[in-house]
């Protein structure tokens, strides 16, 4: 205890003795202090609280749902592009069409369907990926998954496209498209309306449903009173064509395939 006193006196705070012969109360605080944290009383104070590293694995790896950088937009991108969900470029911008391919790349792998860039939405296009590159996903260059199903839809569809053309005037434009074979149900083409060049597309199918869906590439797409955002259509049994409506300043559009059999909805 002297020991301690003593260290406690050259400390500058053990217990003194004020003017009028009694030590002071703010003395005697700090000289206990002191004595706790030297161990010779009782109660010493507890070393403070370390705070503990955050575990699991969101301290390794961002957020799910957190969005990407510009480098990894451009390699969500350019995983998209493999899958056959987008045309163009990886510009690392995350733009309409970049949205718009991640949310029908959400709505056919059942996740959320935000178009949003994220984590969560990368991982997924990498998986989608790895799944496509194994031999057993493609046999003798034919789509993956439902490739018997979509052979039918490829190769030349002729018709025409109800557009305006002067005021309060409709004008029919002879319509050409070529479907090529691509990934899952959505392949890659070309379309031609009248005697403008032709364009990049992506066709969708759904052969359960007979739904056909042309999405003109972005430069088209994009473009001020664009003609052609988007075809969405309907196999017609009777027929054999794919009659549907079109978003843009046309209006409708009516194809089918000369000499070929109709595809077979199921």
């Amino acid at each position: 205890m002297r020991t301690a006193c003593a260290a406690v006196i050259a400390a500058g705070c053990c217990i003194g003795w004020s003017a009028v012969g009694q030590p002071s109360l703010h003395q005697m605080e700090r000289g206990i202090g002191i004595m706790r944290d030297l161990g010779v009383i009782p109660g010493a104070r507890p070393p403070p609280a370390q705070e503990a590293p955050p575990a699991g694995p969101s301290a390794r790896s961002p957020a799910p749902m957190a969005l990407l950088s510009p480098q990894q937009i451009r390699e969500l991108q350019a995983g998209l592009i493999g899958l056959g969900y987008l045309r163009g470029g990886a510009d690392g911008i995350a733009g309409p069409m970049t949205r718009r391919a991640i949310s029908a790349f959400e709505a056919d792998r059942g996740l959320p369907v935000t178009g949003a860039p994220t984590h969560r939405v990368l991982r997924a296009v990498e998986q989608a990926q790895g799944a496509q590159a194994r031999p057993r996903d493609r046999a003798a260059g034919q789509p993956s998954g439902a490739g018997a199903d979509l052979s039918a839809w490829l190769g030349t569809w002729e018709g025409f496209v109800e557009c305006e053309g002067a005021p309060g005037v409709s004008e029919r434009l002879p319509m050409r498209l070529e479907v090529r074979s691509g990934v899952a149900h959505r392949l890659p083409g070309r379309m031609q309306a009248g005697a403008g060049r032709a364009f990049g597309v992506t066709v969708e199918v759904k052969p359960a449903s007979g739904e056909m869906a042309i999405l003109p590439e972005a430069a088209v797409a994009q473009a001020p009173r664009s003609p052609f955002i988007a075809l969405e259509g309907r196999l017609q049994p009777a027929s054999g064509q794919v009659s549907g409506t079109v978003l843009g300043r046309c209006e409708s559009f009516v194809i089918g395939r000369p000499g070929v059999s109709a595809p077979t909805v199921r």
